[in-house]
């Protein structure tokens, strides 16, 4: 694990937030200022990161492929442009080198432990705007029961999804798998605030969105979703 909207112009006016609770800031700092530590304490370098090699975060490892609650799932993207998303490509198996092509809408740095190709730890940040689409939890269910979920299967649902940005975003990765040096968990912890752009449904055009994500894996079990722990919460106001 490092885990098609309108085609927009990523340095528009950012959404005015002002006043826009900030959810997970302590969490996050805590969990990160540690890590830090940490990388420095075993002689991690750290280089910036590369565009990443999938589109989403959709993959086999969350349940239902998706993050979810009672109410939505939501589906944030790691190019800037959703149209680029190859239409057919099966979302759920994540890794995609194509998506190295095209413009990403995050940016970081990764720590690397000497021997190993891929990162033990990825602070990324968003760019300006990250796109976030949010479906309802019975589509979330009908979409996963194949076994695929393509940019294409999404286009067809009714209502469409709603589609918006994150202004503030921030990720931690821990990744685990072949050629990581596997941190103690296979972990992900998503802190992201925006704005929806296009609502459908029940969610309106202009409404602000509050987004947290924790994701957690014991090594032993990872990536089989029922052995993980996670904690999604999505806000709409």
């Amino acid at each position: 694990m490092f885990c098609a909207c309108e085609n927009v112009d990523v340095e528009k006016d950012l959404p005015d937030l002002t006043g826009l609770e900030q959810i997970g800031e302590t969490e996050i700092s805590k969990k990160e200022n540690a890590s830090l530590r940490m990388n420095k304490e075993n002689g991690l370098t750290k280089e910036p990161t590369q565009p990443f090699p999938f589109w989403a975060r959709v993959s086999f490892d969350i349940p239902q492929g998706i993050p979810a609650t009672d109410e939505y799932g939501i589906i944030f993207f790691y190019v800037q442009n959703t149209n680029d998303v190859t239409t057919d490509f099966n979302l759920l198996t994540f890794f995609d080198p194509t998506a190295t092509n095209f413009e990403p809408s995050v940016e970081g740095n990764a720590w690397f432990k000497p021997g190993f190709p891929f990162p033990y730890m990825i602070k990324n940040k968003g760019k300006g705007a990250v796109p976030f689409w949010i479906i309802t939890a019975e589509q979330v269910t009908a979409i996963f029961q194949d076994g695929s979920i393509t940019m294409n299967e999404l286009g067809t649902l009714s209502p469409p999804p709603s589609k918006g940005f994150a202004s503030r975003f921030t990720e931690n990765l821990w990744p685990a798998g072949p050629g990581t040096p596997n941190a103690p968990n296979a972990s992900s912890l998503v802190i992201a605030e925006g704005i929806i752009e296009n609502g459908e449904g029940l969610i309106e055009d202009g409404q602000k969105f509050t987004f947290h994500f924790h994701y957690r894996a014991d090594l032993d079990t990872y990536p089989d979703p029922e052995g993980a722990d996670i904690e999604v919460k999505f806000r709409l106001f």
